[in-house]
């Protein structure tokens, strides 16, 4: 069941090459993360290509003057977690540090370094299918920070409720608003106009 979903979740990024689905079967693991468990940029050894079969996720950058954190992203079931060192390179020169952070007790998929880096050798298409994963996770960046720049608050809600209903239920007020860039007193008041 579980693989069932890895492989459904991998072929919305590319064709799979024939023979990479036995490849995987046998090379991934199950990782389990406890709610509000953190993992920076050093990522363990087994969490490439790492999806999420139950639980969520948090992606958050943390500035490294002030402190303040920021959330950038969400994860759930289904969803590949963005690779740290990848997505730190949208923005090396900020004095920023990546995070992800389980919003509950989450189970991934994931293969270890080895594999990751070997595969290319075998199956040379899966470069772009790993370029597909990591260009997703950048151009969800991008398009939020646009967003935020050019939409009024109300306009981000209402956006953020069409595009992504699930995170009303799933996620606290303040990792909304911060991922919205406003403030939780003013999220409150835009979800009180319902």
């Amino acid at each position: 069941m579980e693989t069932a979903l890895y492989f459904t979740a991998l072929k919305k990024y590319d064709q799979l090459p024939i023979g990479l689905e036995a490849y995987l079967t046998q090379a991934l693991k199950t990782q389990e993360f406890k709610k509000k468990q953190t993992i920076t940029a050093n990522l363990p050894p087994e969490s490439f290509l790492s999806c999420i079969t139950s639980g969520a996720a948090k992606l958050y950058s943390t500035d490294r003057e002030t402190h303040e954190e920021h959330t950038m992203d969400f994860f759930f079931e289904g969803d590949f977690l963005p690779s740290i060192p990848h997505i730190h390179q949208i923005a090396p020169a900020k004095a920023i540090d990546l995070s992800i952070i389980f919003l509950e007790d989450t189970t991934t998929l994931a293969i270890n370094e080895r594999h990751y880096l070997f595969l290319p050798r075998i199956f040379p298409h899966i470069v772009h299918l790993y370029n597909n994963i990591h260009g997703q996770h950048y151009l969800n960046q991008i398009e939020r920070t646009i967003l935020r720049e050019i939409l009024a608050a109300q306009l981000r809600y209402q956006q953020l409720q069409k595009l992504r209903p699930e995170l009303s239920n799933r996620v606290s007020i303040t990792d909304m608003a911060s991922f919205l860039g406003i403030h939780p007193n003013t999220l409150s008041a835009l979800r009180g106009k319902k």
